[in-house]
């Protein structure tokens, strides 16, 4: 059990060290972030957060809790340093999200709530994926690898493994590193500007 509280507090300090470089990358003005990305990401990973706990996912739940804090700080930042281009399919997106929030609160299922949660998170990403197809430029490669290894640790650090525990942080693994696979081969073919 001991290994799994390792593996819990380096997915912690791995998510503190990614949203460190994240917020210094805002407020050098080299990253702008969605606003409606960040703000579902914050929902999302705190009720993720919740599902995990309750369903024993021990050490591995830290992170994600943790993240869902941080997420929502991001949310608040953009609004004054983030993406100014917002789209109709955004805005779609957003809805589409929040809409399906309502769904997660009244099942009473854990793998349903984790479905759902995980289908809202794919429409969270969609935006910052478009913003970043256009310029690759506004998210960092760096931070966006330190999201991926660190839900990588915290499906390391999960007690209980189920499909209830493992989806999210795999889904997100599998995002963030799409992610950085978009910044890094767009940069490749779009010049800096």
């Amino acid at each position: 059990m001991i290994e799994k509280e390792i593996f819990g507090i380096l997915s912690v300090l791995l998510a503190l060290t990614r949203f460190s470089t994240y917020f210094w990358s805002i407020f050098r003005g080299t990253t702008r972030p969605h606003l409606f990305s960040w703000l579902i990401w914050a929902i999302l990973m705190l009720v993720a957060g919740y599902a995990q706990h309750v369903d024993g996912a021990g050490a591995g739940a830290w992170a994600t809790v943790f993240a869902g804090f941080a997420c929502l700080s991001v949310a608040i930042i953009s609004i004054w340093k983030g993406e100014k281009n917002i789209t109709r399919s955004d805005w779609m997106y957003l809805i589409a999200a929040l809409a399906a929030i309502p769904a997660w609160y009244f099942t009473d299922n854990p793998l349903w709530a984790v479905i759902i949660v995980s289908l809202i998170d794919i429409c969270a990403f969609m935006p910052t994926f478009r913003k970043t197809w256009v310029n690759p430029y506004t998210e960092p490669p760096f931070s966006q690898s330190l999201a991926a290894l660190r839900g990588f640790l915290s499906i390391l650090a999960i007690s209980n493994y189920s499909v209830i525990t493992l989806m999210y942080p795999l889904l997100l693994v599998v995002l963030d590193t799409s992610l950085v696979l978009i910044i890094v081969l767009r940069r490749k073919f779009i010049p800096a500007f």
